[in-house]
């Protein structure tokens, strides 16, 4: 903050004569300030005083790495220099905002290293797949990539595709996102990975043309979450793709939907829904859908649509589980047929 103080101390680089070398001078000094100074306890609070050393970076750095807290940190530091508590040459707020720019260095660090990897595995191997942008600070900002072995897989049981971002980097608070798929084994197979900077249309929007440009066509259904810009970004992306979204993802928003309405008939709901979502046929279900509904009066609840569409997608994933293991214990459904369109011809074949 400008208060408009004169005090101040000028030096210039002067020589009295010119056999003399040049000499730093004091030209002036104005000791008169307009304002109160800082006593010496006051001073080490300010922000060009408080300074981390190498040495004490090392150290706090080690105590967090032994899981201690920033104040246990703090006393711990205090004890081994035998200071005051509250006398470091720095503040707990420093020490956290030490933490966030070390991050932020490992981040990078390992952002390079990461493409790092990618390139030298595109060297050694011409089928690995990689994209990435970086934003104007030259910083990484999105990142796909899809080994060959995943490439190999895609190509052949990618008609049905999952893609996920539940997880994130913790450390970075990246979301960090996985397309998955179903062998002819039944096992979870992984087609691509990617890393980006946030839940946005624009970068579901750059993962979504990279993925289909890179892995040579799009997948014929998609299971996702209900996210509304990624649900933008894969219509725009892949129009011509079945778009469907994860019963899990439906089920878990039930609390917040129904239970507050319904009170204590909420579990009944819940039971009910399962019976019905468990049902083989849709004559069946259509037939006992409407008179779930009434009963619990959510006739023009916006919520139910949403629900009974999830229904019938979710239907055609299972049923594409069941196809893949070869299973015969669960007779084929109306459903079941028309899911059989999204499996490869290569699956039914191994």
């Amino acid at each position: 903050m400008k208060c408009e103080c004169k005090a101040h101390l000028r030096i210039k680089l002067l020589k009295c004569h010119d056999v003399f070398p040049y000499e730093w001078q004091v030209t002036k000094f104005v000791i008169e300030h307009n304002h109160e100074l800082l006593t010496q306890s006051e001073v080490r609070f300010l922000p060009t005083h408080r300074i981390i050393s190498a040495e004490d970076s090392e150290r706090i750095l080690l105590l967090k790495e032994g899981g201690l807290s920033v104040r246990q940190i703090t006393r711990v530091l205090e004890l081994e220099k035998n200071v005051k508590h509250g006398y470091l040459p720095f503040l707990e707020k420093d020490i956290h905002n030490h933490f966030i720019k070390v991050r932020n260095k490992d981040a990078e660090n390992e952002a390079m290293a990461l493409l790092k990897h990618c390139e030298d595995a595109k060297k050694d191997d011409a089928k690995f797949k990689y994209s990435y942008t970086m934003d104007n600070e030259g910083k990484l900002q999105h990142i796909f990539w899809s080994p060959s072995p995943c490439f190999d897989w895609y190509t052949k049981y990618g008609d049905v595709v999952v893609f996920d971002t539940t997880y994130k980097v913790n450390a970075y608070e990246m979301p960090f996102g996985v397309f998955v798929g179903i062998n002819n084994h039944g096992k979870t197979i992984v087609f691509g990975c990617a890393l980006l900077r946030n839940e946005t249309t624009a970068a579901f929007s750059w993962l979504m043309k990279i993925f289909v440009s890179l892995m040579k066509k799009p997948p014929k259904t998609i299971l996702t979450d209900q996210d509304p810009w990624m649900t933008e970004a894969i219509s725009k992306e892949m129009p011509f793709t079945k778009h469907s979204f994860c019963i899990w993802h439906i089920t878990s928003k039930f609390s917040g939907w129904f239970n507050a309405l319904l009170r204590e008939k909420y579990s009944k709901w819940c039971s009910n829904f399962f019976e019905l979502y468990k049902l083989d046929t849709i004559e069946e279900f259509e037939h006992k859908w409407p008179k779930v509904i009434a009963k619990y009066n959510l006739e023009s609840n916006k919520h139910v649509d949403l629900a009974i569409e999830d229904i019938q997608r979710k239907e055609e994933h299972d049923t594409m589980l069941v196809k893949y293991r070869g299973s015969s214990l669960k007779p084929i459904s109306p459903l079941q047929e028309q899911a059989h369109g999204v499996l490869t011809e290569i699956s039914r074949r191994v």
